[in-house]
């Protein structure tokens, strides 16, 4: 099947929610509950097994710019949330610790993730990447555009909510759906693959309509997506 050209042009569903970002939706400073950040901890620790420590190259301030890429093995010791440091800029006002992006960005928690108009998903191999982008930009490692508000780090870009929560734009190793597409994929992560499991995607209008995002959500669940 074709690549779906993507867009937020797809009609919602009759139980979508309307757009927004990762606010609070589950009660609780951050929009997740503890059982969310610590489900994100154990998806890390898998991810990261075995990978080496962190790396980065020189910066002109004296410091590091981490390698960009996949990402390397960031200390979660100290959180999250992590703290942020002196000098980072453009905060929303009462932000002193960031957050990791939620977990329905990732393939896994799509499966029981919030349905809006804005799905950036974290593809295979890159599980990790969010929670060590955030510590970065906790850090100071970021590059923080004035115009847009936005922090750059390791090829991605991200939008700290008042929460102080970070939302995944867009990046290496991300991938923006719409919402006919993040409930493809979240019908796929159900269903474990498993067509004869996931009626709704042989069955309903938004699916049978648009065939080819059902193909791009089973390609990204299976790894094999190429942006």
């Amino acid at each position: 099947m074709a690549r779906n050209p993507g867009g937020g042009g797809t009609p919602r569903g009759p139980n979508d929610p309307p757009d927004g970002g990762d606010g609070p939706t589950r009660g609780g400073r951050g929009g997740g509950s503890r059982s969310v950040d610590a489900a994100q901890a154990e998806t890390h620790a898998e991810a990261v097994a075995g990978r080496p420590g962190r790396s980065g190259t020189p910066a002109a301030d004296g410091g590091t710019t981490p390698d960009a890429g996949r990402g390397t093995t960031p200390d979660a010791s100290s959180g999250p949330p992590w703290p942020v440091a002196d000098g980072v800029r453009g905060l929303p006002g009462g932000v002193d610790a960031l957050l990791p992006p939620h977990d329905r960005h990732s393939i896994s928690g799509a499966k029981s993730g919030e349905i809006k108009g804005d799905n950036t998903v974290y593809l295979r191999g890159y599980e990790g990447a969010g929670r060590e982008d955030v510590q970065g930009i906790a850090d100071g490692r970021a590059t923080w555009d004035e115009k847009t508000g936005l922090y750059t780090i390791n090829g991605r870009t991200y939008r700290i909510e008042d929460t102080g929560r970070a939302f995944p734009v867009e990046g290496v190793g991300m991938e923006k759906l719409d919402r006919n597409e993040y409930a493809a994929l979240q019908q796929w992560v159900r269903a474990e693959g498993d067509l004869s499991r996931a009626p709704q995607l042989s069955h309903a209008p938004r699916f049978v309509n648009n065939p080819e995002l059902v193909d791009k959500a089973k390609q990204i669940y299976d790894g094999t997506w190429k942006p």
